[in-house]
């Protein structure tokens, strides 16, 4: 017989010698051997991350085939990281964070809440209340409580100021308290004319309307209170020279007629 090939063993397949008979020129398979198997040799590893799986692949040497070994995701490690504490009015939290991938959560803690304490009490005076201060210890916020009322003023007579002809008067009141002070207002008396002279005050009766300075006479003196009532909206009844109810620029021309004409 004649050797023609041979046909090396594969992966997955036998090998055999190819012959043909020297005699009859037949051809035929002979000595036969078993397939040798894949080799498979590590060709590439994936890691796996904390959420997502990696595997391993494996190459044969002699023919590509290949397969794969799937490894599970590790899942997080969460370590302590980080403390922010809780104040008295918003909750504080313990973050952890993931060793491999930094991924993190939290972990609440409740706020504090306020611990008041007790500071001073503020007495009431005349016009505001008393109460007492509380303020926290940690946040220094406060409240006040346990409120007094306001004692109110307590007024004594101090002194009176005459009314005279032409000016008002008043009764002076002060706090024994505070110091604050209370007019009651006494009305102007008026003139006293007998035979055309205030009794009271000595001023002509003619020239008792335009007198307004209480000085007896009439002059630029009065004018010039006049002009300062008309320029600072001061207008006192006492300047309505003549008479019409309205304090105003005619009461100025009216003066100025009684002065030239005295």
């Amino acid at each position: 017989e004649q050797l023609l090939r041979t046909f090396e063993p594969t992966c997955t397949e036998g090998g055999y010698d190819y012959v043909r008979c020297t005699v009859c020129g037949a051809r035929y398979q002979k000595n036969f051997t078993d397939p040798i198997g894949h080799n498979y040799l590590l060709s590439e590893t994936v890691s796996p991350t904390c959420t997502e799986g990696g595997y391993d692949r494996y190459c044969c040497d002699r023919c590509d085939d290949a397969y794969i070994v799937n490894t599970p995701a590790l899942g997080h490690n969460h370590l302590f990281y980080q403390k922010v504490e809780p104040t008295c009015t918003e909750t504080g939290y313990d973050i952890y964070k993931c060793e491999r991938c930094e991924d993190t959560y939290s972990v609440d803690t409740p706020a504090l809440g306020h611990n008041y304490q007790f500071v001073r009490t503020v007495n009431p005076t005349c016009t505001e209340q008393g109460y007492d201060i509380y303020r926290c210890e940690r946040c220094e916020d406060t409240y006040n409580d346990n409120l007094t009322a306001a004692l109110g003023h307590n007024y004594q007579f101090t002194r009176t100021v005459a009314a005279t002809c032409i000016n008002e008067g008043y009764h002076l009141y002060t706090c024994t308290r505070c110091g604050g002070e209370n007019e009651i207002e006494l009305p102007a008396l008026g003139h006293y004319f007998v035979k055309e002279y205030c009794l009271d005050c000595g001023v002509w009766e003619k020239i008792a309307p335009y007198d307004i300075n209480g000085d007896t006479e009439l002059n630029a003196a009065d004018l010039s209170v006049l002009v300062t009532g008309l320029l600072t909206d001061n207008k006192k009844s006492l300047y309505d020279c003549n008479g019409d109810g309205n304090v105003n620029i005619l009461d100025l021309i009216k003066m100025k007629k009684e002065i030239a004409n005295m």
